[in-house]
């Protein structure tokens, strides 16, 4: 039995508005006030039962998009609630990390009559496609063949040639005919003189 196809999208309604505080100094280092603690782990408690539900397991390399609608809040900064709204996903296991997140949409409506102020997130993992890889280009000739300029030719085989036959050695340097090289007589030093006899 095959288990259900996770959700592309992760949708989580979170009771309240809550707006991130600034951590302070305290005795044994750096905390955040004890109200926002509170909210915030009460709303990473609601994403990782969400979480659950739904089966959300995106894969390790996933970027991620969120959506944010307030509903009310009164006068809490909008920034901040999605802030406090990232803390909770990443505590809750709806994102690995909230740096992975490429796109944070976000917008405040009204609250409708006889309903309480809250805030709904929608995750979306966004799979990014990986680069085909590039193929070897090989420079042609004129006539549209694979070029082998600077290729070394093969060696013809010893075998292939018959019996007592020896491969051709590989062509040498040029060197220039005998009769051109000329004759260069003895260099001597200033005041040096021949003895008799002594070839120049």
């Amino acid at each position: 039995m095959t288990e259900p196809t996770p959700p592309p999208v992760l949708r989580i309604a979170l009771p309240g508005v809550v707006s991130w505080s600034r951590p302070r100094r305290m005795r044994g280092g750096v905390r955040y006030p004890a109200a926002y603690a509170r909210a915030r782990d009460a709303w990473s408690l609601l994403v990782a039962q969400a979480v659950r539900d739904a089966r959300w397991r995106p894969p390790p390399a996933a970027r991620y998009r969120v959506e944010v609608t307030v509903s009310g809040g009164g006068k809490r900064d909008l920034d901040r609630v999605c802030t406090a709204v990232l803390d909770a996903l990443q505590g809750g296991g709806a994102v690995r990390d909230d740096c992975f997140v490429d796109a944070l949409w976000a917008a405040r409506v009204p609250i409708p009559r006889g309903a309480r102020p809250s805030t709904d997130a929608a995750v979306t993992a966004v799979i990014a496609a990986r680069p085909a890889p590039r193929a070897r280009r090989r420079s042609a000739a004129p006539d549209g063949r694979p070029s082998t300029a600077g290729a070394t030719p093969p060696r013809p085989d010893a075998r292939a040639l018959g019996p007592g036959s020896r491969a051709p050695r590989p062509p040498e340097k040029h060197r220039p005919p005998a009769e051109h090289v000329k004759a260069v007589g003895r260099v001597t030093r200033p005041g040096h003189r021949r003895r008799r006899g002594q070839p120049p």
